[in-house]
């Protein structure tokens, strides 16, 4: 073959190939710019929108809620154990049950045999005055209400030795004034007046209110009838504690209106129906005249509301197979606390009394010269999910991060641990941080996790490697 064939044909190869060479270099050039311009968009958008993520969805709310119940299940409960390592306190009390807690953090500060299943006694009006606030907040009923007296709810016709209101017939009385011959006299004719107007009958009544407490996963306490009289009412100090918790976080204003008030006059003149003014009592039943027409004064039956500073409520109770118990709640420089005592011994109410005084101004003195209150964290720490589409993910406490520390902690501080960037799957409840209380030393952790799950690709991970590797 001619030389110059052989020439040409090479000359042509070669022409051919340097052209194909500058395309190619120009199509990877193009995925180059492209692959940057990628890069650049989300880098863009890594700084525009870290503030920008999206709300959860009710499903993943709740999925996120369904995962710490779960994995924190003591700390999340509605009263639990504080959140670092403590001593239990050694402290002498009457009543062979007990427990104290922070009313706003939940937090069990002391407990002795809390478990341990009692008749409440009186204390179950609180859950009867629950149901009732309850029922006027979504204005079925109204606190000027006047209610009908029939005959099964009036004084003469209560068990022996009830505390009472003293209810007579023909009587004038409003639900407001009920609920004040509850929470003063303790009145047993006042439980059962409020639960037949309310609820239309006892039936109704324990009905509602027992699956109000099947609700709050109240699993010992159970109601049999509204006044605590009967022995077959059951709760537990703990299941009290918690109940009392939510009573008074939903309805505070039942402590200035209520629970606090020391004395109270009944019946007063305008209670009186207008043909009965000026009558003589008479037909008496269980030694109490069918007719009350003479005003009685009654004294709260929670005596440290006149000997504990700060106290304002909130029931006591008695009967023989409960001993003396009492609820009690006292609230300084904006701390509150919580008490229930049970089974405290006496062999009369002036003993009975002395030992609930002793005991409740023990716990809450102790209390207020033990705690302090932390300063909650609030909000969230976003930071980057390099390889996600949505490129941040939202860290949250596992659980509350208000608790009780000793007031020995003069100078706690807090500090967040966190990684600079997550470059793995994101799973929601997974601990990637930590909110950290110090006092010199470490004082307790708390966990920080993802609230979402968040899926990588390998796509993403490459160009996040630059974005990275620039900020």
């Amino acid at each position: 073959m001619p030389q110059y064939f052989i020439s040409s044909k090479v000359k042509i190869c070669y022409i051919f190939a340097m052209r194909k060479s500058k395309l190619s270099l120009f199509v990877v050039l193009l995925l180059v710019l492209a692959f940057f311009s990628i890069v650049f968009a989300r880098g863009t958008i890594f700084l525009q929108q870290k503030q920008a993520i999206p709300e959860l969805t009710s499903l993943e709310s709740q999925n996120l809620e369904s995962i710490l119940d779960m994995k924190y299940e003591i700390q999340r409960d509605y009263i639990h154990p504080l959140p670092y390592p403590t001593i239990p306190k050694q402290m002498e009390l009457a009543s062979l049950s007990a427990i104290l807690i922070n009313a706003e953090t939940g937090d069990i500060l002391f407990e002795k045999d809390a478990s341990r299943v009692i008749p409440p006694a009186s204390m179950v009006k609180l859950f009867l005055m629950y149901t009732i606030f309850k029922q006027v907040e979504q204005g079925r009923i109204s606190l000027s209400d006047i209610v009908p007296l029939p005959d099964e709810c009036l004084a003469c016709n209560m068990p022996p030795e009830s505390s009472l209101m003293f209810l007579g017939k023909n009587q004038i009385v409003t639900v407001e004034e009920l609920l004040l011959g509850l929470s003063i006299s303790s009145g047993n004719d006042a439980a059962y007046a409020l639960a037949l107007y309310t609820f239309g009958s006892m039936e109704n009544f324990l009905a509602e209110v027992n699956r109000e407490i099947k609700e709050l996963k109240l699993y010992n306490t159970h109601i049999e009838e509204p006044s605590g009289y009967s022995e077959k009412n059951t709760t537990t100090a703990r299941e009290m504690a918690i109940f009392c918790r939510i009573y008074i976080n939903s309805f505070p204003e039942s402590l200035t209106y209520f629970h606090s008030i020391k004395k109270n006059v009944y019946p007063k003149q305008k209670n009186i129906a207008p043909e009965d003014r000026g009558k003589q009592a008479q037909n008496f039943a269980n030694g109490i005249p069918y007719h009350i027409w003479t005003p009685i004064e009654s004294e709260n039956t929670n005596k440290l509301l006149w000997t504990l500073e700060g106290c304002d409520g909130i029931k006591t109770g008695h009967i023989r197979e409960s001993g003396y118990n009492l609820a009690l709640t006292t609230q300084r420089n904006g701390i509150r606390y919580i008490s229930i005592t049970m089974l405290g011994p006496g062999k009369n109410l002036r003993e009975g009394n002395y030992n609930r005084i002793t005991d409740g101004t023990k716990l809450h003195e102790w209390a207020f010269a033990s705690f302090n209150q932390t300063a909650s964290f609030t909000g969230k720490i976003t930071i980057p999910a390099l390889g996600t589409k949505e490129m941040f993910v939202n860290l949250v406490p596992a659980f509350s991060t208000k608790f009780a520390f000793p007031a020995t902690c003069k100078d706690l501080s807090i500090q967040i641990e966190v990684p600079k960037v997550i470059s793995s799957e994101i799973v929601a409840g997974k601990e990637y941080g930590n909110i950290v209380y110090y006092y010199g030393q470490t004082l307790c952790k708390i966990p920080l996790v993802a609230d979402r799950n968040l899926t990588t690709s390998k796509f993403f991970a490459f160009t996040d490697f630059f974005i990275d590797l620039v900020l």
